[in-house]
C-alpha cells in the first residue's frame, strides 16, 4: 500500500499488531520473557509502503470505503490454468456443494467445517472448479502425505511434492511450510494459481510458525487462496488467508447420516 496518510498507516499498523499469547502465558507463569516477542508484527515496512497479508485485503477495502479514501488497485496475482483430469465424475454431499459453490466466486477466504466432514474432499474438488495449479500447504509430512494420497484418487494430473529440502513442482504440489519457507520463494513466486491451506487453524501459535506461513503465504502471487479446517478461535488465519466465508454445522452432517 502506498500513499498512506501518517493517521491511516498507523490504524493500519495497528490492526496487524497482534498479542502474542505465548508471551502473555509465559509471563502470567512468572517465566523469562525478554527473549519471546510481546506481539505478532504481520505487515512489513518498505520506505513509505506497508506491506499487508493477501488475506487483509478485503478488510483493509472496508477501511478504506468507510472512511471514504479514494484508492486504486492494481491486481497482479497469477494466474495458472491447466487441464484438470479428474478420474471419474466428484460427488459432493448436499452440505459440501454449498460450501463449495460459496467459494467458487471468492479469491480468498477459509472454510469450517467439522472433523469426518469430508475437508479434504471439498478443498481437492477446487482444484476442478478453478482450474489452476494448485499448491496444498500443510506443516507436517503425516498430513501431506494423507493429502497427496486422496487428490491421487480423485485426479490423473501429475502430483509433486515440496518437503524434506526436495522441491518438484507438478499441476497438483503438495509441500510443507516448513520447507517453503528455507527456499527462495522469489524463484516459484508465480508457478501457482491456487494456494489451499490444510488445518488452517495452524496458521496461529508460535511466533515462528506464524513467521513462516506469513512469509510463505505473503511472497506467493496465487490469485485464489483458501484455508480449510474443523476449528477456528485465533484471529491470525483470518489475517492471513482471509474472512470466514462458509461454515458447515455439525448437525448438518447428522442430518445427512440419518439419511443413509
Amino acid at each position: 500500500i502506498t500513499g498512506l496518510s501518517l493517521s491511516f498507516k498507523k490504524a493500519i499498523i495497528k490492526s496487524l499488531t497482534i498479542p502474542n499469547e505465548e508471551y502473555e502465558k509465559m509471563q502470567r507463569m512468572g517465566f523469562f520473557v525478554k527473549n519471546i516477542p510481546r506481539n505478532h508484527t504481520l505487515y512489513s515496512l518498505i520506505d513509505d509502503n506497508v506491506i499487508i497479508p493477501y488475506g487483509s485485503k478485503q478488510r483493509l477495502l472496508r477501511f478504506l470505503d468507510n472512511n471514504k479514501v479514494n484508492y486504486q488497485v492494481i491486481d497482479k496475482t497469477c494466474l495458472k490454468p491447466i487441464l484438470v483430469a479428474p478420474k471419474s465424475e466428484i460427488t459432493l454431499f448436499d452440505y459440501q456443494v454449498g460450501a463449495v459453490e460459496s467459494l467458487k466466486d471468492k479469491t480468498n477466504g477459509i472454510l469450517i467445517s467439522p472433523t469426518g466432514s469430508g475437508k479434504t474432499t471439498m478443498a481437492l474438488s477446487l482444484i476442478n472448479e478453478f482450474k489452476q495449479k494448485t499448491l496444498w500447504l500443510t506443516h507436517t509430512k503425516e498430513l501431506l502425505n494423507q493429502s497427496k494420497a486422496r487428490a491421487k484418487s480423485m485426479y490423473n494430473n501429475c502430483i509433486g511434492e515440496i518437503t524434506e529440502g526436495k522441491v518438484n513442482i507438478q499441476d497438483l504440489t503438495f509441500a510443507t511450510v516448513q520447507t517453503l519457507n528455507n527456499i527462495d520463494l522469489g524463484q516459484i513466486k508465480d508457478e501457482f494459481g491456487l494456494i489451499i491451506v490444510d488445518e488452517a487453524h495452524l496458521v496461529s501459535g508460535s511466533v515462528n510458525k506464524v513467521k513462516m506461513f506469513y512469509k510463505v503465504l505473503t511472497n506467493l502471487n496465487a490469485k485464489y487462496r483458501f484455508g480449510v479446517t474443523a476449528t477456528l478461535f485465533e484471529e491470525i488465519p483470518k489475517i492471513i488467508i482471509g474472512d470466514v466465508i462458509y461454515e458447515i454445522k455439525r448437525e448438518e452432517i447428522e442430518r445427512i447420516n440419518a439419511d443413509y
